[in-house]
């Protein structure tokens, strides 16, 4: 009776150390992709340029600081019925010359084909 006992508990410690064993195994594996997976990680922000967007931020504003200044230049453009004279808008109608207003009473500057703000 002592040799089964004896036998039984020598088998079930060594299943129980290959148990041990395959968990330890697949532990370290877990944890050695958890590490491939964080160094991927790391490379590929460290490769990218511009890993906060600063410079594709900065590029929309460019772009949209160009476009408004284009807008501004468009909305500024003399009339094909205004021409400037002296630096003063001039309406032209045929013959007649009328000398534009601004919103504040004074004559509306310009130079070459725009108007000055």
């Amino acid at each position: 009776m002592d040799s089964r006992v004896f036998w039984g508990v020598l088998c079930a410690l060594q299943v129980f150390s290959g148990l041990v064993a395959v968990a330890t195994v697949v532990q370290q594996r877990i944890a050695a992709q958890a590490q491939a997976e964080a160094i991927r990680q790391v490379l590929s922000i460290a490769s990218d340029p511009d890993p906060m967007g600063l410079r594709r931020e900065s590029a929309r504003r460019a772009t949209e600081a160009q476009r408004q200044a284009a807008l501004d230049l468009q909305r500024r453009r003399l009339a094909p019925s205004e021409r400037c004279i002296g630096g003063t808008v001039v309406q032209v109608s045929g013959s007649t010359y009328t000398q534009a207003i601004g919103p504040d009473g004074r004559p509306v500057a310009c130079s070459g084909l725009y108007r000055l703000r």
